[in-house]
């Protein structure tokens, strides 16, 4: 989430956002390990019913496309590094169900795990200041129930 302080800045930010110049970057915990190691996802996803917050890949759907890379692997989960393109709505989330390596604890696109989160974390997000036009990447650490050397899977 990147908050502005003033209506200006806001339009700003959201036209940078429009337009792609503002980069994130997540690392999810996944169950299943991606066919390729690395690669583009590129499936459009739309409303998988009217007035439904559920998202689905349609080919009546918005383009949307997502880069990943599977940064490691173990017993049969995956920790994977990715940056959506585009911005759709659960777009990570969408795209790793479709590849077949859904989120731990994802529950609307994976398997709700009781007591257990979405393994999804926002690492990093990099932007032009809205009035100074210096970059600036604010990151934040992953959290250790993210480790797969300490995950204990389900």
């Amino acid at each position: 989430v990147l908050l502005a302080k003033n209506a200006h800045c806001a339009y700003l930010l959201s036209k940078s956002m429009q337009e792609g110049k503002i980069q994130k970057e997540y690392n999810a915990l996944c169950v299943g390990i991606p066919a390729k190691s690395a690669g583009n996802i590129v499936a459009p996803i739309a409303r998988e019913q009217e007035g439904v917050i559920k998202r689905c890949v349609s080919p009546n759907g918005k383009y949307a496309k997502s880069i990943y890379e599977t940064l490691s692997e173990k017993d049969g989960f995956s920790f994977i590094r990715l940056m959506p393109l585009t911005g759709r709505t659960h777009q990570l989330r969408v795209h790793l169900s479709y590849i077949g390596t859904p989120i731990y604890g994802d529950f609307l696109y994976g398997t709700e795990i009781d007591k257990e989160r979405t393994r999804l974390h926002c690492r990093s997000i990099t932007f032009e200041h809205p009035i100074s036009g210096k970059k600036m990447t604010i990151s934040a650490p992953v959290p250790d129930d993210m480790n797969l050397n300490l995950f204990k899977g389900c």
